[in-house]
């Protein structure tokens, strides 16, 4: 767990990512790997930062303060996957008896755990589509009653035995939808629920989900953030008594993260940000150039966002032909690395979800999404301008 100290400008604290922590007596530069620490008297094992690497580390501390920093948070945790630092988030904050209304073409590995995993502990989750607000509105005003203040203004009645989160993406795996998080964190605000946003996909240097009202922010750190597919760690921040919560639960879990893979995710950030720049000015470009071609082709994208997906024609048959042309993208099941890679979300994240549910989700078999990488655009464009005509070719009669 890492406090907060100060804020400057995203490139400075992407620079000096794992120098933060001056009062220490670590330097996030070095490796730490060790599990246990000796002490000379009970006096300096009950002051001591670190005692047993299961609860933290002077290395899963230093990322953990680098994105705190970068998403203007109080406090963070780096946990040992981003899946582990959903589970960090939503089992600190929720209880037997809770309910979770979560947006419902979020991350498939995201689905399974609050439908499987949470669902076992008393959490109910209602998936919904966030991204209209006033479906969440509706959805909320069933489970929340709103008292009239005197100013003629609705508060939620406040009500301890049960809590309501709303979970979200800020932009989402694969269908690169963004969300109003202006808007949606009003309502919430306006029910008493609390509000957990993955930044993944947009990266805290382009979105940053608490100044527009979220509680909870939570990083695949493995993706974007590590940026080198090195290494694998998540982050979840917030408020000083939420993730002291977080780090109680994931100290007890085994949740946190390991010092290597956040020294390597810490080294990774110090090149976010001109990482990011190139990235999303490549994704563009491509974007430009898939609008402007001759073959049709529906495509996802966003300029806050390094991923983009696109619908080659032909289905099953057509993915399968785009990718068989790459040869430089390789057909990877993550993202955020330097290199351009593709993945089909219908055989990998999102492939146990019942078929109706994918299209309903705008998750087709002809799927493809490309997490662009730091290569030439052309040779980008080469790669995916072939697959787009072979899978084209292939579907005319």
């Amino acid at each position: 767990m890492a406090d907060k100290e100060g804020k400057g400008k995203d490139s400075v604290i992407c620079a000096h990512a794992g120098s933060l922590c001056k009062d220490s007596g670590f330097s996030g530069k070095a490796l730490w790997q060790s599990s246990v620490y000796e002490f000379d008297s009970l006096a300096d094992l009950a002051s001591a930062p670190y005692v047993y690497r299961r609860y933290s580390s002077p290395n899963s501390d230093e990322l953990a303060k680098a994105v705190a920093l970068l998403e203007d948070a109080q406090q963070g945790l780096a946990t040992s996957s981003g899946m582990g630092a959903l589970v960090a988030a939503v089992l600190s904050t929720c209880k037997a008896g809770d309910r979770i209304l979560a947006q419902s073409d979020c991350y498939g590995v995201t689905r399974e755990f609050l439908e499987v995993d949470a669902s076992r502990f008393g959490i109910k989750t209602d998936f919904i589509d966030i991204h209209h607000v006033e479906t969440l509105e509706r959805a909320l005003n069933k489970y929340v009653i709103l008292d009239e203040t005197a100013n003629g203004h609705d508060t939620a009645a406040q009500d301890s035995k049960s809590q309501i989160v709303v979970f979200l993406e800020s932009i989402t795996n694969p269908c690169v939808r963004v969300a109003d998080l202006q808007s949606i964190s009003g309502v919430c605000k306006k029910y008493g629920a609390f509000l957990i946003v993955d930044n993944t996909f947009a990266t805290p240097v382009r979105i940053k989900p608490i100044k527009q009202g979220a509680d909870m922010v939570i990083h695949s750190v493995t993706k974007f953030l590590g940026g080198h597919s090195d290494l694998v760690a998540g982050v979840v921040v917030g408020s000083s008594h939420h993730i002291q919560l977080a780090s109680k639960l994931a100290g007890r879990w085994g949740l946190t993260a390991a010092p290597l893979d956040s020294w390597l995710a810490t080294r990774g950030i110090r090149t976010l940000q001109v990482r990011m720049e190139r990235a999303l000015s490549t994704t563009a470009e491509l974007a430009r150039r898939i609008l402007c071609s001759s073959t049709p082709v529906k495509m996802n994208w966003s300029p806050d966002c390094a991923i983009m997906s696109i619908a080659v024609t032909g289905g099953l048959d057509g993915a399968m032909r785009a990718m068989s042309c790459f040869k430089m993208i390789r057909f990877a099941a993550s993202m955020g690395g330097t290199s351009t890679t593709v993945s089909h979300p219908v055989s990998t994240s999102h492939k146990f979800l019942p078929c109706a549910e994918r299209e309903a989700m705008g998750i087709t078999d002809g799927m493809l999404r490309i997490s662009v990488g730091l290569e030439d655009v052309e040779d980008i464009w080469s790669d995916i301008a072939c697959g787009i005509s072979a899978a084209a070719t292939a579907a005319k009669p």
